[in-house]
């Protein structure tokens, strides 16, 4: 099985966009199915999944919206699996989000905001610390649910995860 999702992860890097979102399906369903966990699929690919998704969510792979939004739920499924976790604020994970959001309008504000606090929330706190360069801190309080400006107006509201 392991074989199996190191290649499927792999894949994620092609240069043809229909295996890379085929890739992301597979993936996405065999865990909405509950054939794998998350840490379970964190743990079979190592650093390899993380990598690929980052790169999808930086435009490096060529990813459109529906690749990147598959990327988006992947990557908060792992984003909670302390060694996965550690990999991805290593890898830079979150100014690779906030650049996304930035270079989106912020379209897909509510699931990088999920990302960022599953990062956060596992972490207790420490990946605000990660990112600026320091070590660890005392747990934070949870954050509340991301919200986002509904279009056209001031006032903020729940993110919608029916999209998915």
């Amino acid at each position: 099985m392991q074989d199996h999702l190191l290649a499927l992860s792999a894949k994620l890097s092609s240069p043809i966009a229909e295996v890379r979102e085929r890739a992301l399906r597979t993936l996405h369903s065999k865990l909405s199915c509950g054939l794998l966990t998350p840490s379970s699929l964190a743990e079979a690919t190592g650093g390899v999944l993380p990598r690929a998704l980052l790169a999808i969510l930086d435009g490096e792979a060529g990813g459109g919206g529906a690749e990147r939004r598959l990327a988006l739920a992947l990557l908060e499924s792992i984003a909670s699996h302390g060694p996965t976790r550690a990999v991805l604020l290593g890898l830079g994970s979150l100014p690779a989000l906030s650049r996304l959001d930035a270079s989106t309008g912020g379209s897909l504000s509510c699931e990088i905001a999920a990302i960022e606090a599953a990062l956060s929330a596992s972490a207790g706190g420490q990946a605000a610390d990660f990112a600026a360069g320091g070590g660890g801190a005392p747990a934070r309080a949870r954050s509340p649910p991301p919200t986002r400006l509904a279009p056209g107006t001031r006032s903020p509201q729940l993110c919608d995860d029916s999209s998915w």
